[in-house]
């Protein structure tokens, strides 16, 4: 899954399209569906059935899902998704990344540099190359092939709660607050 304003180019989801559609492509057996939310615009509709014409059989596996505003519906959808993939040129924070990793979703991002933070120096997180798309489909494969990933999903949601927990980071905050 992604999330995010699908037609801004910055943040480049044709590239994520194209990529699990080569994904598809060269492992036919997979059973898995990319799920995009946030908003697009027509434009973006024709854009990627010009993706999807080269990938013959394989359009049925991108599932548009529009702007999502209610945060439970996201919730569940971030936790029915085994991967979170970002193509961003850049990000300041990433608070994506949080909603991803804390619902358990491995992540396959871009370098950046948040995303290097949110996932502990990229421990829940695989990188691949800007808008390479054959980059983004081995990433797909070596990840999804992984051992444990369901471990380091469970982790990751652990240590993102540890790190980034509003209620904790109060208490930490409140504490050094009484110590001075």
């Amino acid at each position: 899954m992604t999330v995010s304003r699908l037609d801004d180019p910055g943040k480049s989801n044709l590239t994520l399209i194209e990529g699990f559609l080569t994904f598809c492509k060269q492992n036919p057996d997979n059973d898995w569906d990319f799920v995009l939310v946030g908003a697009y615009s027509e434009e973006f509709l024709s854009d990627i059935r010009n993706i999807t014409d080269k990938y013959a059989g394989f359009a049925d596996r991108i599932i548009l899902i529009g702007a999502v505003y209610d945060r439970m519906e996201l919730a569940k959808l971030y936790e029915e998704s085994a991967l979170f993939l970002f193509a961003s040129l850049s990000e300041s924070f990433g608070f994506v990344y949080l909603e991803a990793l804390s619902n358990k979703c491995f992540i396959i991002s871009t370098p950046l540099n948040p995303c290097k933070e949110i996932t502990d120096n990229w421990k829940y997180a695989a990188v691949f190359n800007y808008q390479n798309p054959d980059d983004l489909a081995v990433k797909i494969k070596e990840t999804i092939g992984k051992d444990d990933l369901e471990k380091l999903t469970e982790e990751g949601a652990e240590y993102v709660y540890s790190k980034y927990y509003w209620p904790i980071i109060i208490d930490k905050l409140n504490n050094k607050l009484l110590k001075l």
